[in-house]
This record gives structure tokens, C-alpha cells and sequence, in this order.
């Protein structure tokens, strides 16, 4: 049995027009001014924070829609749940992401006092998170989601320091230099 679902943002694509709409505690949305003559196809995209993001629009004609007859169904994501702690076991308000290129803000959590963070829309397979507090050295590791899965325990070890020189090509100090760091271990994450 499905439920209904309030809240859904429901964006609608027709003829290079997008208009957005959320649907009402019944699960509907409303479009009043739509004219099914004017409009050869219709693409929608619905999405909600607790669920797992569609991978692409949906197509549908104005007579499904106009008569009712379609249906979206969002799937609920996995909740990841855990706790960050470091390497004395004292509980970090750390920011933990999910995935090595985070697109989303449902993609990062901030830990509470006790260190505790929760994701509750990941899909089943590998995901890497990775957790990071002042003072601590950051942690990257890959977790397996499933149903029912195990919290998940990060501990953060005590950070250290990285030192270079920048020199210009006469081996001269060049002063205020910029330096990015645009990856580490493998994933833009930090």
C-alpha cells in the first residue's frame, strides 16, 4: 500500500517550460492554467528530503494527467546513523559528508553534542562518507548500505601538520602565495 505524500516538490517540463509544484496532504498538485493543446509532451520529476532522489524525469500525457491516471512513486531511502568520536572516545560535533563529490546539503550532517548524525535517504550499495572536526585528523571510509544496517562508528585520530615553500623559479620565497587543496584520499569531500 502506498502512501500519500505532502510536501513533494513536483517540477513539470513542457515545451521548454518549468513550473514547480507541491503537492497537498492528498499527494496532489495542481496546474491550473495548463493547456493540453498547446503542449506535446510532459516530463515530471518529483522528489522529497526523505526519499531517494528519481534518476530522471518521468514522461506522461496531459490526458493521465488531466483524468488522474499518473502515478509517481518515490522510494524511502536508508537511514545511515552513527557517531563520531575521537581517538579517547569523547563524543565530536563533526560534520560528516556522504559521497566523495557532495552535490546536496542531504548530503552533509552535522553531528549533535553526543557526536550522533543521521542520513535518511541513501540508496543500497557502497557510499563513502567522510568526517572532519577542528582539531582532528579527518576520516574517509567507504560503507556498505543495506536495510536494517549496523550505526556506524567514526573514530578521528589526533590531526597533524603539512609545511611547503613555495619558490619562484630562481628559488626566491614567493609571498603570499595560494595553495587549494583539491582532493584527499580520492574524494572532494573536505
Amino acid at each position: 500500500q502506498s502512501n500519500l505524500l505532502q510536501d513533494v516538490s513536483v517540477k513539470v517540463l513542457t515545451d521548454g517550460l518549468t513550473r514547480v509544484f507541491k503537492t497537498d496532504a492528498n499527494g496532489l498538485w495542481l496546474w491550473q492554467d495548463f493547456d493540453p493543446y498547446d503542449i506535446n509532451g510532459v516530463q515530471i520529476f518529483a522528489s522529497h528530503p526523505a526519499y531517494v532522489m528519481p534518476e530522471k524525469f518521468q514522461k506522461a500525457n496531459p490526458d493521465q494527467l488531466k483524468n488522474l491516471a499518473f502515478e509517481t512513486v518515490l522510494e524511502k531511502g536508508i537511514s545511515i546513523t552513527g557517531r563520531v568520536v575521537d581517538w579517547q572516545q569523547a563524543p565530536l560535533q563533526a560534520t560528516v559528508i556522504k559521497g566523495p563529490f557532495p552535490t546536496a546539503n542531504s548530503d552533509i550532517a552535522q553531528c549533535d553534542a553526543n557526536g550522533n548524525f543521521k542520513f535518511s535517504k541513501a540508496e543500497e550499495g557502497i557510499v563513502i562518507l567522510t568526517a572532519q572536526c577542528e582539531h582532528a585528523a579527518p576520516a574517509v571510509i567507504p560503507v556498505e548500505v543495506k536495510p536494517l544496517m549496523d550505526h556506524i562508528l567514526i573514530t578521528l585520530q589526533p590531526s597533524a601538520s603539512i609545511m611547503g615553500q613555495i619558490i619562484d623559479i630562481n628559488g626566491a620565497p614567493v609571498e603570499n602565495a595560494l595553495v587549494t587543496v583539491t582532493s584527499w584520499q580520492g574524494v572532494q569531500s573536505l
